[in-house]
């Protein structure tokens, strides 16, 4: 297996191209992912940095890419969330209505001809209900094939803040997170 993380890669690097791989780091004592050193360092200067030696390193970056790999493999994964995807929506959640669950639909619209909707809703009996992190995400099963795969994301940028969906089944998108069909 090629590997797509290698322990010269930069944590930042690493993280903003495969936050999913966060949890493995911290699950290895890299709990720094967020800081400013961990961008500017290598995995490998990180991880000696906390304590691990050589072949723990190599298990570090084994497990990673087998996550990764597995994901790759796996198109038959219906949704992820970044980390800060479900920090956000779980704020929100907390915030708004403690039992509510994360709604992920397409409607009508936009300037691609569908638009993404999240929205906070309890379970309908054609949803399928998708446990992420300990939260709960609705989809219709009318749409499941339309959004199979897709990754919702959290951005904080200067040209503004919130959710961006990619999903690889939209032949089409636009930088408003639309899509069409």
């Amino acid at each position: 297996m090629k590997g797509l993380i290698n322990k010269s890669m930069t944590i930042g690097e690493a993280v903003s191209r495969y936050p999913q791989i966060i949890p493995i780091l911290q699950r290895y004592g890299l709990s720094c992912v967020g800081c400013h050193v961990a961008h500017m360092e290598s995995i490998e200067d990180g991880a000696r940095g906390h304590g691990l030696d050589d072949d723990t390193i190599a298990h570090l970056i084994k497990d990673a890419n087998t996550v990764l790999q597995e994901q790759q493999d796996n198109n038959d994964a219906i949704l992820q969330l970044t980390c800060k995807a479900i920090e956000k929506v779980k704020a929100f959640i907390q915030e708004e209505q403690p039992e509510a669950c994360l709604r992920f639909g397409v409607i009508s619209g936009g300037c691609a001809g569908m638009r993404y909707d999240l929205s906070l809703d309890t379970p309908k009996p054609d949803d399928e209900i998708i446990p992420i992190e300990g939260l709960r995400v609705l989809i219709s099963k009318s749409i499941l094939d339309l959004v199979k795969g897709s990754t919702i994301d959290y951005v904080d940028s200067p040209q503004g803040s919130g959710f961006h969906i990619t999903n690889p089944h939209a032949p089409t998108s636009c930088g408003c997170g639309q899509h069409s069909s």
